[in-house]
């Protein structure tokens, strides 16, 4: 007799009688063997959701890493532009600076070192080609050769800037109407004789101010025959000026003056026709017309 198994199920309720399943052996194994696979089903279902799931992430967060990697390249992208931009900017200065450095050169005629950026300039033919950067470290190379060039001018320029405040390169008064010129000419006093007039005659109201031709150390301030009141200033490298015929002189001897500085009045003092400002030159102690200064 084949074994049987029995399921009784009991109803909550007490006046219902209980129901009883009856299944073979047989209809057992089917159903242990049923719920077996049903339950590893189930746990295949559950590691592919969990496999699924890992991979689900792993997926994004690889699109996320792109996502980064394409905005990282696309602010390169644009930082390189920017660099480049500049890079072209500094060249275009790079240029100008060079342009500017060569007419520096020609106005100061000084030719910088061998170390600078540059070379001696006379002209847009003379000058050499600016090298062009192709990145910002090139171009800071430049940068730094130009700025050695600079100051090599800049110091040039303050040597020049000295040199030329001790030229007699402006006009000692203001409202002069030049009116004898330097070298021979006829006896302002008379009569045909000629005399050798060793400056220049400014014909202007009487007081009216009188200032350094240039800057320097007054070495004569007193009244002399025949020129009346002189002063005389010694502007170093043998140059000299003086001023003559004065009503008075306000600078005195051992007087340091600068270019352009009040220093006397003029007048009509000692052997003179008139008010006037008689102005002198001399290099090294010869006579020299001082109006060629003005062409140096």
């Amino acid at each position: 007799m084949k074994k049987r198994y029995s399921i009784i199920i009991v109803p909550p309720e007490n006046e219902k009688k209980p129901h009883q399943i009856e299944f073979t052996i047989t209809v057992k194994k089917i159903l242990i063997a049923g719920a077996a696979l049903f339950l590893l089903a189930v746990s295949l279902l559950a590691v592919a959701n969990v496999i699924q799931a890992a991979y689900i992430n792993g997926v994004q967060q690889k699109i996320a890493y792109n996502e980064a990697l394409e905005k990282e390249i696309e602010a390169k992208k644009l930082e390189i532009e920017r660099l480049t931009e500049m890079t072209a900017a500094i060249n275009a200065d790079l240029q100008a600076i060079a342009e500017y450095e060569s007419e520096i050169n020609s106005v100061l005629d000084i030719a910088p070192s061998s170390g600078g950026a540059a070379e001696r300039s006379r002209g847009s033919s003379d000058r050499r080609e600016v090298p062009v950067a192709g990145n910002l470290d090139e171009a800071a190379v430049h940068v730094a050769a130009y700025t050695q060039s600079m100051k090599e001018i800049y110091s040039a320029s303050l040597v020049f800037n000295e040199k030329l405040r001790h030229l007699p390169t402006i006009y000692p008064v203001k409202n002069g109407v030049l009116s004898s010129n330097y070298g021979y000419r006829a006896n302002p006093f008379g009569g045909s004789s000629s005399e050798f007039h060793d400056g220049v005659d400014f014909s202007c109201p009487y007081g009216s101010p009188v200032y350094a031709a240039a800057a320097g150390t007054v070495t004569s301030s007193s009244y002399e025959s025949g020129w009346g009141y002189r002063l005389i200033i010694d502007h170093g490298n043998g140059v000299v000026t003086f001023y003559a015929h004065n009503s008075s002189n306000l600078a005195q001897a051992g007087d340091v003056v600068d270019k352009g500085e009040l220093i006397a009045y003029s007048g009509n003092s000692g052997r003179s026709t008139g008010s006037h400002l008689h102005f002198g030159a001399s290099i090294n102690g010869a006579s020299v017309n001082p109006l060629s200064f003005f062409n140096k």
